[in-house]
């Protein structure tokens, strides 16, 4: 039996997930790409020293992000997994450029790397319970990659337009 596309791209479901993953992605590159200014400008740093911080983000990340997919095996209601990394990031970013004190840094970059980890690995995980039928999986993963890969494109330009109009705090 064949499945059309067409009736996977009707599923609510999937633009759900495709649009929650081009906000997250936004975000994310938006941050990546604009955080090590922050640092220099804030904290008076070196740009090889704010770097350095943001490599320990990603650095970190590659284990936590193995942690909480071991996690999601015990997980019954991973989708609530998910929406409570979405809430943590969202709060993380919104302390992200008001950031004041560098003794933070470590805590910081610990619980990014956290959240920020956490939702793509739900994501992927949740991708085959978001269609009726398992042959519509594909379409999921379509619309999820060119919708992320759109957050990605869109993030750090108008991310930087907000910082070079209105400052960090809007950044």
């Amino acid at each position: 039996k064949s499945y059309s596309m067409i009736e996977g791209l009707k599923v609510p479901s999937v633009w759900f997930c495709g649009i929650s993953t081009m906000c997250f992605t936004f975000a994310c590159f938006g941050f990546a790409n604009w955080v090590a200014s922050y640092w220099v400008d804030t904290f008076g740093w070196s740009l090889d020293k704010a770097n350095g911080y943001v490599s320990f983000i990603y650095f970190i990340e590659i284990f936590l992000v193995i942690g909480v997919g071991f996690a999601l095996n015990y997980v019954k209601n991973r989708k609530r997994i998910c929406e409570l990394a979405h809430l943590l990031y969202m709060f993380v970013l919104l302390f992200c450029f008001r950031m004041d004190n560098p003794n933070l840094i470590i805590p910081f970059c610990i619980v990014y790397a956290l959240a920020e980890g956490s939702i793509p690995t739900t994501f992927w995980t949740l991708i085959g319970q978001t269609v009726p039928k398992p042959e519509l999986a594909p379409v999921t993963i379509g619309v999820l990659g060119l919708l992320q890969n759109l957050g990605m494109l869109l993030g750090p330009p108008i991310a930087g337009y907000f910082v070079q109009t209105f400052g960090w705090n809007l950044g």
